[in-house]
């Protein structure tokens, strides 16, 4: 009898607004390139909530058309957008939708209803905010990111500073 109700309440644990797959849709995805136009067999009036695995925020519903998979739309985390009914309460981006390198962002529903996005720096050697302990060099990509806008760093002959864009220009 336990076991009937373990496998009830595991049958039903999987309900919209859940980041679990529903009956028939797919299962979580590193990406969705083998996904996109892979068969499948739902009506498209359901959606299906498909967790990207590499980066969360990238996460998006799926509906079956003309019995293969196509995305319908993304989860939308962006700073300011409308978070409600998002089946994640929180997510993070690889890499820097809104941030420069090397960081990547994460993402959380606020009780207001929208998301707040912070930008999160890779390793010890990066402190967000921070001024970096080598200089970067001028004109480089991977210029690390900033918050305290009009911050100067300086450097031997160099200076780096936070701009409105939330990275450090330097000369």
């Amino acid at each position: 009898m336990r076991s009937l109700l373990w496998l009830v309440l595991v049958a039903c644990s999987t309900r919209a607004g859940s980041s679990l797959p529903g009956p028939g849709c797919p299962p979580p995805q590193p990406d969705f390139n083998s996904l996109l136009g892979s068969p499948c067999a739902l009506p498209a009036s359901q959606p299906c909530f498909v967790e990207n695995e590499f980066s969360d925020c990238d996460s998006a519903w799926f509906r079956c058309v003309n019995g293969a998979w196509t995305m319908d739309h993304g989860l939308g985390a962006a700073e300011g957008q409308s978070c409600a009914g998002a089946p994640l309460a929180s997510c993070d981006y690889e890499g820097n939708p809104g941030c420069t390198e090397p960081t990547d962002q994460s993402c959380s529903c606020g009780s207001d209803g929208v998301w707040h996005c912070t930008c999160e720096c890779y390793g010890a050697d990066w402190e967000c905010g921070a001024c970096p302990a080598e200089f970067p060099g001028v004109g480089t990509q991977m210029l690390p990111a900033c918050s305290d806008v009009g911050s100067i760093c300086t450097y031997p002959g160099h200076t780096c500073t936070c701009t409105s864009t939330g990275q450090f220009s330097c000369t």
